[in-house]
């Protein structure tokens, strides 16, 4: 799969959480791997040295948290509490090792929505990225890990302008992107949608 598709200039992402299923998508020469709650340092070094994006998707877990959601089915309550207790120390310990990490938030699970990875962002940091890295994370890498970083996530001459401006310097003030009401201008393809000023 991984050499048809790359063949065809396509990008192959594994679902994967950790064990052996994460050995063999490496192997294999996926570009990224979904979620990663049990990745080993071993695995990390790998990815880092292949150039293998971490998408962790911490907003399922995370936003069932939020929710107060204890989940009836008991295999699932042990899987949420097993992800809960790992998934922040694997991010951590990936941003150590170098593995480039891409904001994606699992959208289409429980409580986790379209149009919701500012949420996704900040729980990187959580995880130890800095405001940079984490408004950063739904940009450039996430772009990349498309394989669109010639067409889209980064402001530069010959790129689709896809602007968002903020009433407040989201450096200083993470947590404003995840409010619609800071979100002044929306530009897309270099169209105003949105003009709150």
């Amino acid at each position: 799969i991984c050499q048809l598709a790359h063949e065809a200039m396509r990008r192959v992402t594994a679902h994967c959480h950790g064990g052996k299923g994460v050995d063999d998508a490496l192997r294999a020469g996926v570009d990224s791997l979904e979620h990663g709650r049990f990745l080993t340092d071993e695995q990390l070094a790998v990815m880092a040295g292949k150039g293998v994006f971490l998408i962790p998707t911490l907003s399922p877990e995370a936003r069932s948290v939020d929710a107060g959601r204890i989940p009836e089915n008991a295999a699932y309550r042990t899987w949420r509490e097993k992800a809960l207790a790992a998934m922040y120390d694997a991010v951590m310990r990936a941003n150590q090792h170098g593995v480039r990490i891409a904001a994606g938030s699992d959208d289409g699970m429980p409580d986790v929505y379209h149009g919701g990875v500012a949420y996704e962002a900040s729980h990187l940091g959580i995880s130890g990225l800095d405001t940079m890295q984490c408004i950063q994370s739904m940009t450039s890498p996430a772009a990349a890990a498309l394989g669109l970083e010639k067409e889209i996530g980064t402001i530069a001459p010959g790129y689709r302008a896809d602007l968002t401006a903020v009433s407040v310097d989201p450096v200083r003030d993470f947590k404003l992107l995840q409010n619609q009401e800071s979100i002044k201008l929306v530009i897309k393809g270099g169209a105003v949608l949105v003009d709150r000023r």
